[in-house]
């Protein structure tokens, strides 16, 4: 997928929040199984970083 960084117009909200909620129950499981915000972290930077820039 060859997307410009300033095309956000293709962005699926549903779908981002969808993987949002998937992704973030599952840091928040790691997170008690490692008694840390470390997955939180990981997860936060790395979600942001798939969302399309405006």
């Amino acid at each position: 997928m060859d997307k410009s960084a300033d095309d956000c117009s293709s962005a699926d909200p549903a779908g981002l929040a969808a993987v949002f909620w998937t992704g973030w129950e599952g840091a928040v499981l790691r997170a008690k199984l490692e008694a840390g915000p470390a997955p939180l972290r990981r997860f936060a930077a790395a979600f942001l970083e798939m969302i399309p820039k405006t």
